[in-house]
């Protein structure tokens, strides 16, 4: 299949933390779009594992869901950073560790039809006390769960996130995958 031919994007409307942007693109066939699509940070995500077998959430205030979302460590990629260091930096921040053990699990792109951004997965073990001064609104809390018992909190409604599910999954793969 023929790869369809873009136009320059223009920008039709900027906030803190997205644009959004329209793109004429002709297709192969002739047929035409003006597609619109969010312009967006990239992102990183770390799955926290404690010496215990303990997953690190924290549960934090979410303003489009208007609730309280148990979620992992995570954060806006700031441009020319590197993934692997700043989910170091979201880790301290979050949960008060850095990981000695750190390994990409993958680079998950949310929604491809409508947005740019790609989320950096990690999985962070081998945990040690360090602390950074974050950017949270409020002190965030912090509750451990069980590696082995994930699903359950996704049975009870407790984990939404689809990001965070599929590192969690991918975090499980990866550890399955080492013992083999």
């Amino acid at each position: 299949m023929a790869v369809p031919k873009r136009g320059t994007p223009k920008t039709l409307f900027t906030s803190r933390i997205f644009e959004i942007k329209e793109v004429p693109i002709t297709f192969s066939n002739g047929a035409t779009l003006d597609a619109q699509y969010l312009d967006r940070y990239d992102g990183v995500m770390a799955v926290p594992i404690d010496p215990d077998g303990n997953v690190v959430f924290v549960n934090e205030y979410a303003p489009a869901t208007d609730r309280y979302e148990l979620g992992l460590p995570k954060g806006k990629l700031e441009a020319d950073v590197n993934p692997r260091e700043h989910v170091q930096i979201e880790l301290q921040e979050e949960i008060n560790y850095k990981a000695g053990k750190l390994n990409l699990l993958a680079e998950l792109v949310v929604s491809p039809g409508y947005s740019t951004r790609t989320n950096y997965i990690y999985l962070a073990r081998d945990l040690q006390v360090s602390n950074v001064q974050g950017d949270e609104s409020e002190p965030l809390e912090i509750v451990l769960h069980p590696f082995d018992d994930f699903e359950h909190l996704i049975k009870m409604g407790r984990l939404r996130e689809a990001r965070m599910i599929s590192a969690l999954y991918l975090a499980r793969k990866f550890m399955q995958d080492e013992q083999a």
